[in-house]
């Protein structure tokens, strides 16, 4: 119940691995807020809105079974 954002890079490193790009940001319900930019050296930006963020998680709320415990 969070904003994702995915980044990936472009191009082949020195071991020869090729990475495609395909980054990504997310909303909450999992929509897509960025367009993809494969194989694309691009800089995105997007809009984050905390009111709509705070409405799903009301909507949903998943926060009521959470569990309550300590980390030692």
């Amino acid at each position: 119940m969070s904003y994702v954002v995915g980044v990936n890079r472009i191009g082949t490193d020195p071991n020869g691995n090729v990475y495609t790009g395909n980054s990504i940001v997310l909303d909450a319900l999992g929509n897509e807020l960025s367009p993809l930019a494969e194989n694309n050296e691009v800089i995105m930006t997007t809009s984050l809105s905390k009111k709509e963020l705070q409405s799903v998680r009301q909507k949903f709320n998943f926060l009521n079974d959470k569990d309550v415990f300590t980390l030692m």
